[in-house]
């Protein structure tokens, strides 16, 4: 939907290292990939975890322009998400105090 309607400047997937081909992104988009040890289920005793994941460019993206009043959209259903999320769970708290 964001590459649909345009909402977004650069368009990128993530993805371990050798997981996704360059050929197989679809049109427009970027491919950022990060070493597949960033994503081992075990945990190093001497991990960092203030760190964030090491990603790198694969293949950059196109740059899109979006429009401005497409973005200004999609920043109010956010915030109206938000506040219908917030005016919810309040009201469960009530309900359940």
């Amino acid at each position: 939907m964001i590459a649909r309607y345009a909402l977004a400047d650069r368009l990128f997937i993530a993805a371990p290292a050798g997981m996704i081909l360059p050929r197989e992104l679809p049109v427009g988009w970027g491919l950022l990939e990060c070493p597949a040890e960033c994503l081992r289920d075990e945990i190093d005793e001497g991990a960092r975890f203030d760190a964030p994941p090491i990603l790198s460019v694969r293949c950059d993206c196109a740059e899109h322009r979006p429009k401005e009043q497409h973005r200004q959209r999609l920043l109010r259903n956010i915030a109206v998400a938000a506040s219908m999320a917030l005016i919810e769970s309040e009201r469960v708290s009530a309900a359940t105090a």
